[in-house]
This record gives C-alpha cells, structure tokens and sequence, in this order.
C-alpha cells in the first residue's frame, strides 16, 4: 500500500450555554494568487511620483491593486489613503499625482486574480516628495550610476519612451570626459534612437515666490559636435523649457543644436521670463 499522508481539517464548536451557531458552505481551494514583487517609486516630484512592480508569477488574472497612504494600512480606511486604483491594461507602473511637498507617502501593491482572491500586499516602499528648492540651484550630474537620476530630478517622455542616461564619456562624438571632470553628463543617444523622439529631463521644482526680484539666468554648458555637416541633423540638439504642472511647457531661448562647426563645450545662457513669477512653483 502507498503511503499517504492526509491533511485533515477541523472546525472545533465551542459552547458556553448561551445560543445556537451555524455553519454552511464549507470549501476548500487553492488560490496560487502570488505577490507582485520590487516595487519601485521614481520619478519623484513636489506633487507627482511613479510607482512600478515586477509582475507576479503566475500572473495576476485581473491586474494590480496598490494604494498610496501617507499613515495606516492597506484597506484601513480613508485616513491616510491618498490614492488607490486597480491597474487592468497589463501595465506594471502607476502615475500618482496631488500629492503634498516635502510629505512622506507608503506605496503598496497587491495582484488580483479572481473575484475574492487577491494576494497578500507587497510592500510599504516609503519616499518623499520633493520640497521646491530656492536659487542658486547648480547640478552637476554625477550621479551613482548610469540610470540614476539626481535626487528631485525626473524625467519625462514627451515622444516616444527612450531614456536619458548619465555616463563619464561619450562617442560618436567622441567626449573624453564630463565639462568639468567630476564624473558624469548627461548623454541623448541620439545616434540610435529613432528620429523624433524626445525625452525631458526635468529639475529639481523652485520655489517662484523665493526668487530674488533681478533677471533669472539658466546657464548650462553644452557639447558641440562638426559630425554630420551643417546641412544635415539639424533638428539634434535641446530647448529650454518650463512649466508650472509638467504637463504645459513653455519654449525659451533658441534651440541649441548638437552641430557646430567648433566642436567642444561651450557655455549656453537663456533668461527666464518676468511672468513666471505670478505662480508659485516652476520646473
């Protein structure tokens, strides 16, 4: 005979001579509903962060459900949620915004795989928002790796999802090393990302109604390249921009293009308009 082992289960009654108890229904199943897992949070602003998980395995069959709190626990209640949804499209990230500056916020994800079956809830990952910063603001970019973006800095795409990257030199043109030898720069692999797309890197957000009353100067020093002739890749290069909510932008200065046929760093400076001082926060 084979020997099996046997997995009983008992439901023990207990009275104390007071009234009847019932029971109906009983089931057994198995609900093989697994955590997502490496959850994220970047992209962090004053008022807007990105949250993104590693998809569970198996899959969850209905999507992921997270929460953003600022106190308590999943399913607590609305005292401290700040915001909740459930991700249906097969998507692994999340954009939360009307957050709180400088606030410190609890990110949790759970996966949901049939009606009444969900995981348990992966996390809290903590962060903070970004408080507006105050002038001088400088930035050098030597950051810890290539992907790393500088703390309150974020990054947006406005065409197409290619990314921004920090490295310590450069090629095609060739860049022996960042302006002021620190360690890294920014770097647009233009030379292989496909035509048109464009991608922002954003600053750390200002504070406008701490900006002293003279002109606002953005000074930034920029690598020019001869490669292509100066008929060619005319639409390589940089503008400037601004906005109050990252999702209005405004141009100013020229667009500054990669070609020119000095190549090497120069230094590039655009003034901020006086009208950005009628809001409070500018990027």
């Amino acid at each position: 005979m084979l020997d099996i082992q046997a997995l009983y289960l008992g439901l023990k009654f207990t009275s104390q001579f007071g009234f009847n108890c019932y029971l109906d229904n009983f089931e057994i199943r198995e609900l093989r509903c697994n955590p997502p897992d490496n959850i994220e949070v970047f992209n962090i602003a004053s008022n807007t962060a990105e949250i993104s998980w590693n998809e569970a395995i198996p899959d969850a069959g209905l999507g992921y459900h997270y929460e953003i709190r600022s106190s308590g626990h999943p399913l607590s209640g609305n005292s401290g949620l700040i915001d909740t949804d459930t991700i249906t499209d097969g998507s692994d990230t999340a954009y939360i915004s009307d957050l709180t500056a400088n606030t410190v916020y609890y990110a949790y994800v759970r996966s949901v795989c049939g009606t009444d079956n969900n995981s348990v809830w992966a996390g809290p990952v903590e962060f903070r928002t970004c408080s507006p910063a105050m002038l001088p603001l400088a930035q050098n970019f030597s950051v810890a790796g290539d992907l790393f973006l500088p703390e309150c800095w974020t990054q947006q795409y406005a065409v197409g999802n290619s990314n921004l990257s920090f490295v310590e030199l450069g090629s095609n043109p060739t860049v022996d090393q960042d302006y002021d030898a620190t360690g890294r720069m920014v770097f647009w692999n233009s030379a292989q990302i496909a035509n048109g797309n464009k991608t922002r890197i954003i600053s750390t957000p200002l504070s406008v109604t701490d900006f002293p009353a003279g002109d606002i100067e953005v000074n930034f020093k920029w690598f020019h390249s001869s490669l292509g002739g100066s008929q060619d890749y005319q639409s390589e290069g940089v503008q400037i921009q601004y906005s109050f909510n990252l999702i209005d932008w405004q141009n100013v200065g020229d667009f500054v293009k990669r070609y020119d046929i000095n190549p090497g760093w120069d230094k590039k400076t655009i003034y901020l308009p006086n009208s950005i001082r009628d809001e409070d926060v500018v990027y």
